[in-house]
Order: C-alpha cells, then sequence, then structure tokens
C-alpha cells in the first residue's frame, strides 16, 4: 500500500515511450510546442526524401536525438500526408528513464493510436517489466497486450510474473488481463479466467497479497486485505481474516492525510467468537460476551484561528481481547506502529485494562494556552465500570509569565475547571484558580534567584448519591498560598581536543525552597494531587552537568549534541513524609522520612549510532538501591539494531529485562528477535523471531510469537509494486 495523501500525476503507463515515437514529427501541427520546435539531431547511413510523395526514410544504424528522447533503430519512415511513422529492425527507444524496444512500430499522429510488435517495455517509475508479442495503443489513454508477461522482476530470469493471453493497462496503472496465470520461477502456481491488479507503487484500488497465520489458540487463518483508494488522499482498506478455531473476523481501516496537520486513521475489528473459552489464561476472570471487536483511531486537525483538534479513541469489547488477537496486519502491535509513524503518539499498554480515549480543542498565543479536553476510560475491571470516573469535560487557561508594567515583578495565572462523572455514587465539578508574582534577582552575578508567590483558591460541588444513600456535602471552598524560591548558578567552560573539535562543559547546581501551608482535606474528593492539602515545607537541591560538542552552522548559529549528561536530585522535608512515590497499599507500610530516596540518571552518547540511559534511586533508611533502569541502543551495519532495556524495583518486585534485535545479515537477509524475561521468577513472558528474504522484487517473512497462553506462526509474502510493500504485522 502507498502512502496516503501524496499526488501523483496522471499520466497513461505507457504515455512517454508512445510520445518519444510521436515525436519524431516535426511537421505534425498537433505538436507545434516549443519542445518540437527545437532542433533534431538525425543520423544515419542514408537519409532520402520524397517530394512527390512527401516521405522521409531514413536507413542503417538511424539515431534520432532530441533531449531526452533517444530512438534507434535500422530504418524510420515518415509519411508526412499520411501522419504516419514506421520503425522497424531493432527499434529502441529511451525517453528519460522509460525504455521502449521491438522490431517493428507503427503510429497513426491522427488518432493518437499505434503498435510494437514483439515489444518489451520498461517502466522505471512503477519498475514494470512487460513483454509481448504484440502492444497496442488503442485509445487516449489504454493499452492492449497480446501474449503478455508482465512483472516488477527484472530479466532474464524472474522470480514471479503474470502470464496473460489478453492484457490491458489503464492510465492509473491498472492491469486487467483475462486466461491469467501466476509463474514463480516459470512454474504455473495459480489460474484465472480474470485478473485485475494494480501494479503501481502507489495508491491503487486492488487486492493485497494476503497473510497466513496459525496458532494454537486461533487455528489456521487468511487475512485477505482489499485496499480501495477514494481519492489522492483518502483510501479504505477491508480485511477479511477467517480462523479455523474462531470464526471469521472482518476488519476496515480509513485513512486521510490532506497536510501535516490535518490526517486520521481508524481502525475496527469484529468477530461472532464461537471458541467456547471466556475464561482466558486461567486468571478467574470471566466475559459473557461472544460479539467481539476493537475500535481504536488518532485525528489531528488544524482549525480556523490558530486552534487544533486531536483524538484519540481507544474502545474494546472485553479484557481479553488484545491478548487473543494481538497478531497479524490488523492486531495491537500493527496497530500500534502504524500511530506512531502518523501521529508520534502510542496507544496504552496491550495489558492495560483501562483504554482511555481522549479529545482535545487547542490553541497557544504569544501570551497564553488555552485547551479544552475531555476524557473516557473504558474500564474492564469487573464491577468496577460504573465507578470508574470520566473527564466530562476539562478546561484548562494558562497565562505565561508576563511582565507587570516597568516593574521587576512578572504575573501569570493558571486556571481549570473539571467535570469529574461517573455512573454511580458522587460526581464533582472543580474550579480551581492560581494567579501568581515573580521577581528575578541577579545575586551580585553570583547567582540566579527567582522568588514565586502564588494563590490557590478551589471550589468544589459535589452532586449525587454515595454509597451510604446519603446526599454528599455540595459546596466546599479552599484557600492556600504557596511560596518557592529557586536559586541556581551555571558554571560553563569551552575547550578544544587537538585544536579542532569546540566542546562546551556546563555545571549546573539548583536549590529550590517550597512552603504551602496544610488545610484540612477529608471533606474534599481525593481527585488528583492538586487536592492534596498536606503541609509542604521543603528543601530541594540537584545537580546538572553535561558535555556537549558545538558545531558551527554559520551566520552566527550553533548546534550542541552530547556526549554525556548527568542529574541527581535530592529532597529535604522539614516535615516528614514518605521518601518514595509508591502505589497506597505499599505506602501505608512505609515510614515516613525527612530525607528523600536520592534520584540519578546519566545518559550517554558517544556516537551518533550509540546511546545509553541510566538512572537509579537510593534510600538512606535502610532499604539501599531501590530501583534500576538501563536503556541501551545501538544502530550498525544496514540500519541493524539492538536495544536493550533493563528494569529493576526492589519493593514492586519488578526485575525484568527486554532485549530487540534487528539484524541485517545481508542485503537480502534480515533476522528479528525479542525477548521479555522475567528474572525473578526465571520465566519468559514474551518472545518473537522473524526471518526476511527481500529480493529486487519480492520478500518472504515469516514470524513466530510465543508466551504463556498461546504461538503463533506468521507467513508474509510481498510482490514489489504489486499492492505495494506490507507487513503482517506482529
Amino acid at each position: 500500500m502507498g502512502r496516503p495523501g501524496k499526488k501523483y500525476p496522471k499520466l497513461p503507463a505507457l504515455f512517454f515511450p508512445f510520445l518519444c515515437i510521436l515525436l519524431i514529427s516535426v511537421a505534425s501541427p498537433c505538436f507545434a510546442t516549443k519542445k518540437a520546435r527545437q532542433p533534431w539531431d538525425i543520423k544515419a547511413d542514408k537519409i532520402m526524401f520524397f517530394h512527390q510523395s512527401k516521405v522521409f526514410i531514413a536507413q542503417g544504424r538511424v539515431q534520432i536525438i532530441k533531449g531526452s528522447l533517444k530512438v534507434y533503430a535500422d530504418k524510420v519512415l515518415y509519411d508526412k500526408t499520411g501522419e504516419k511513422i514506421l520503425a522497424s529492425g531493432h527499434v529502441v527507444i529511451h525517453m528519460k528513464q522509460d525504455i521502449l524496444k521491438g522490431e517493428r512500430g507503427e503510429i497513426d499522429l491522427k488518432t493518437s493510436t499505434g503498435r510494437m510488435e514483439k515489444a518489451f517495455l520498461y517502466l522505471k517509475r512503477n519498475n514494470i517489466h512487460l513483454m509481448a508479442s504484440r502492444l497496442e495503443k488503442v485509445g487516449p489513454e489504454e493499452y492492449h497486450a497480446t501474449d503478455a508477461t508482465i512483472s516488477t522482476c527484472p530479466l532474464p530470469k524472474q522470480a514471479w510474473k503474470f502470464t496473460c493471453k489478453d492484457l490491458s493497462l489503464t492510465v492509473n496503472g491498472e492491469a486487467k488481463a483475462t486466461n491469467s496465470a501466476f509463474e514463480i520461477r516459470d512454474v504455473p502456481v495459480f489460474f484465472t479466467p480474470w485478473l485485475y491488479v494494480p501494479i503501481n507503487r502507489y495508491r491503487k484500488t486492488g487486492f493485497l497479497l494476503p497473510s497466513y497465520n496459525s496458532s494454537k489458540r486461533n487455528g489456521v487463518g487468511f487475512n485477505v486485505p482489499f485496499f480501495l483508494a477514494l481519492n489522492d488522499s483518502m483510501d479504505l482498506t477491508f480485511y477479511q481474516h477467517p480462523m479455523s478455531s474462531r470464526g471469521w473476523m472482518e476488519g476496515i481501516e480509513y485513512r486521510h492525510v490532506f497536510s501535516k496537520e490535518d490526517k486520521a486513521v481508524i481502525r475496527y475489528n469484529f468477530l461472532n467468537d464461537k471458541k467456547d473459552d471466556n475464561d482466558f489464561n486461567g486468571d478467574g476472570q470471566y466475559r459473557g460476551n461472544d460479539f467481539r471487536w476493537w475500535i481504536r483511531g488518532k485525528l489531528d486537525q488544524a482549525l480556523p484561528r490558530g486552534f487544533h483538534a486531536k483524538l484519540d479513541v481507544d474502545l474494546m469489547s472485553d479484557m481479553d481481547y488484545l491478548q487473543e488477537f494481538d497478531n497479524g496486519r490488523m492486531g495491537f502491535d500493527a496497530s500500534n506502529e502504524v500511530f506512531k509513524k502518523y501521529f508520534h503518539r502510542s496507544l496504552a499498554d496491550d495489558a492495560d485494562e483501562v483504554r482511555p480515549s481522549t479529545a482535545q480543542l487547542t490553541r497557544e498565543s504569544e501570551n497564553t494556552f488555552l485547551a479544552l479536553h475531555g476524557r473516557f476510560n473504558d474500564n474492564h475491571y469487573f464491577g468496577e465500570r460504573q465507578y470508574t470516573v470520566q473527564t466530562l469535560p476539562s478546561v484548562y487557561l494558562h497565562a505565561f509569565k508576563t511582565r507587570l508594567l516597568d516593574t521587576p515583578l512578572y504575573y501569570q495565572l493558571d486556571f481549570d475547571y473539571t467535570d469529574y462523572w461517573r455512573e454511580q455514587e458522587t460526581k464533582e465539578h472543580r474550579i480551581r484558580m492560581s494567579p501568581g508574582l515573580s521577581m528575578p534577582v541577579n545575586l551580585f552575578h553570583w547567582a540566579d534567584l527567582v522568588v514565586t508567590g502564588d494563590l490557590e483558591n478551589s471550589i468544589y460541588v459535589a452532586y449525587g448519591e454515595e454509597a451510604s444513600g446519603d446526599r454528599p456535602n455540595d459546596t466546599e471552598n479552599k484557600f492556600r498560598y504557596k511560596l518557592q524560591t529557586d536559586m541556581s548558578k551555571t558554571f560553563a567552560r569551552e575547550f578544544r581536543f587537538s585544536g579542532h573539535s569546540l566542546w562546551h562543559h556546563s555545571i549546573i547546581p539548583r536549590i529550590q525552597y517550597l512552603y504551602t501551608p496544610s488545610k484540612r482535606d477529608d471533606d474534599i474528593p481525593q481527585i488528583d494531587w492538586h487536592d492534596d492539602l498536606s503541609k509542604i515545607n521543603r528543601f530541594r537541591f540537584s545537580l546538572l552537568t553535561f558535555l556537549s560538542n558545538k558545531g558551527d552552522l554559520g551566520h552566527g548559529h550553533f548546534s550542541y549534541s552530547d556526549l554525556v549528561r548527568l542529574k541527581i536530585l535530592q529532597d529535604y522535608n522539614f516535615n516528614k513524609v514518605h521518601s518514595i512515590n509508591l502505589p497506597q497499599n505499599l505506602m501505608n507500610d512505609r515510614p515516613k522520612e525527612h530525607l528523600s530516596d536520592t534520584y540519578g540518571e546519566i545518559e550517554f552518547r558517544p556516537l551518533k549510532n550509540f546511546y545509553m540511559r541510566y538512572d537509579t534511586t537510593y534510600n538512606y533508611h535502610g532499604d539501599g538501591f531501590l530501583s534500576h533502569n538501563i536503556w541501551w541502543h545501538y544502530t550498525g551495519y544496514l540500519g541493524s539494531s539492538l536495544d536493550l532495556a533493563y528494569r529493576y524495583h526492589k519493593i514492586t518486585d519488578v526485575n525484568e529485562i527486554n532485549v530487540d534485535l534487528q539484524a541485517a545479515l545481508t542485503r537480502a537477509w534480515s533476522f528479528m528477535f525479542h525477548i521479555k524475561q522475567n528474572l525473578k521468577e526465571n520465566r519468559q513472558i514474551e518472545s518473537r523471531y522473524a526471518l526476511r528474504y527481500k529480493s529486487t522484487c519480492w520478500a518472504l517473512e515469516g514470524k513466530i510469537k510465543t508466551d504463556s497462553d498461546d504461538t503463533a506462526f506468521l507467513v508474509n509474502v510481498e510482490l514489489l509494486g504489486i499492492g505495494g510493500w506490507g507487513t503482517g504485522g506482529f
């Protein structure tokens, strides 16, 4: 499938080669263009002109050149009266990068029709190789070939080809054939009395190549896509995916790309599941639905007056859907890759049983940012859907720091309104306004200090009915203030290595102090961190240092690329608090301390193709190192890559490693490997393997995926130019 949204010139597939023949006639009035009036370079062993019949004849190593047009033949005849041209004997016509060859060619200038005997046509734009005993131009945009073979594989030994008794090519590069056979290495694979194929690298309506899959749970299946190009920027793809153990799954994908800021992809699958298994993976969680479906999509839309809209939809029928149907072109991984490619936004993790769908409208100006936001949480935890909080809607306004008249003061403002709704129990409205003033202070060029004061007032309106049946206290008002100081100093130095490379080293120590008095919060809903009215009396110490290479872009502009970056963070609280942020069920048993855990992170990029990041948390109150996270990425030969991620957390019992390898063994062969391993239990969570062979005109890919619940096998065959290069997902 080609890329959506790109416009392509609407020219007949064989237009250029036949144009070569037509342009031979300088006298023809229908070609009296500026290009036709350009001089011709004609060479031949012998050139004759018959005045009475007005016929030109060139014989013997005829060579006609005009710009990018080159015509070679043993003999060329032009009948000026009849407006016909004949070329014979080893006819070769070059037009830019397209080539037409044959034994004998004839063209009628009055009707713009013609034919070539024993013809060979190569269209580089489409990578089409066409051979025919007779090739005819039968209309302004129609061509017909007899006893033809067509392929995107180069001669002489074509890996695959279509042989056709009669073949028609249209202006859009569509091939319609009768009595056609598909051959692999000259061995017939299947025969069809009628065939329609879009042999083009671009977006054309037609069937895409099917994929084969097999798994223990789903049985044997085939996915047959049909691509419908609605116009240059919109398309639909229909998926038919029968599975022997589950039934017939159908899918549809809609896409449009009108611009970088105006695009959408929506995918929908549904299945009447015939498998009698409603307790997937034996977790004791039962689903009662047989009609199963999943709809997901993303949209970006630019609107008038600087507004931008974004929509993310993720809804499904049951909690097990993404775990059971995660393979193939319409599976979770393939869908997630599509969204990351076009929108740079991912789906929630496939193991998350709360699927968020959001809609937002934003506008940013020089001084303000305005956002209207709504979020629906599709909760699939049993018994919790009716109590799930939905954000319907939320309005947020932020006024950036702006100087107050000619004073040294700067003002800013935060305002938000949110309606928190749920099917049962209490609903809440919250209105929050927080104006603030700040003043930067230069401490005698020794350090930079910013002093900030904020006022915050929150109004809560509760309605509905509590679980006890009581009516909630309908209105509460909470007011408090916040004082903050932020002092930092930048130490920087530039130096050179070996007199060539310019380097920039910076060290930035920073001290922040925050004070907020406590307020009673037992009579207000606990919605998010804004509703935590605990007292804050805290110093925060941090250190940031980085070493960067400084590149001169010219005209006073420079670029910096970091070699290494190090950050350390530590809090001291005058009132004791939990030293680490954990889920509430784990926080209750943790002691409160003055000194927080120390957080540190380092990023290292010694080469353009190598990157490493590591962060850790250290507890001073008996636990030692609480967490380790490592990300490691390397890119090598022919785009090969190796990604390694290690996660460890002492309290939450996380100890796992993820490895992703994309290895180009040769220019034709590549191998993919992915593994997710639980090191604590010495248990493999998931593994994937793929082997791919890519030739000049076809590719074969086999994939295996195993996890604790299933083993799946998938095969994709791809033919270059037949529906484009596709992937079956993994």
